[in-house]
């Protein structure tokens, strides 16, 4: 909900994720849930989108997706960020498209095409 996404930025949430995502690369179960957090902070709040855009996540998710093609939930909870990222906001549009974001998600749904949160998030992020 919008409370609870207000407190957490706030409270600095957004920085933390991105220095989560940083800090953690060779651990893919934190990739994932950093990448989860930044799908729900980013979801409904043009703000949030636009700080994420701006502070090198689209970087930071797209070195996971590659590091970790074989990560189910990395991959789909990364193409749920990037789509979420990228929602009518054209700036991050370009940016996730300068790190590859279609072709990891096109990659992601090759390699886990038995799974339907993969599927369903790379369709989206297309």
């Amino acid at each position: 909900s919008e409370v609870y996404q207000a407190a957490i930025v706030d409270a600095n949430g957004i920085q933390v994720v991105l220095r989560t995502l940083n800090a953690h690369l060779p651990l893919p179960a934190v990739q994932a849930i950093a990448c989860a957090l930044v799908q729900g902070l980013a979801c409904d709040s043009v703000a949030n989108r636009t700080q994420f855009g701006a502070s090198g996540a689209v970087e930071l998710i797209a070195k996971a997706l590659k590091k970790y093609p074989e990560v189910e939930n990395l991959q789909a909870f990364g193409c749920a960020a990037l789509q979420s990222i990228a929602c009518d906001h054209e700036k991050n549009i370009e940016e996730i498209t300068k790190w590859q974001g279609p072709g990891l998600a096109q990659s992601a749904m090759l390699a886990h095409t038995a799974s339907p949160k993969v599927q369903e998030f790379g369709r989206m992020l297309l």
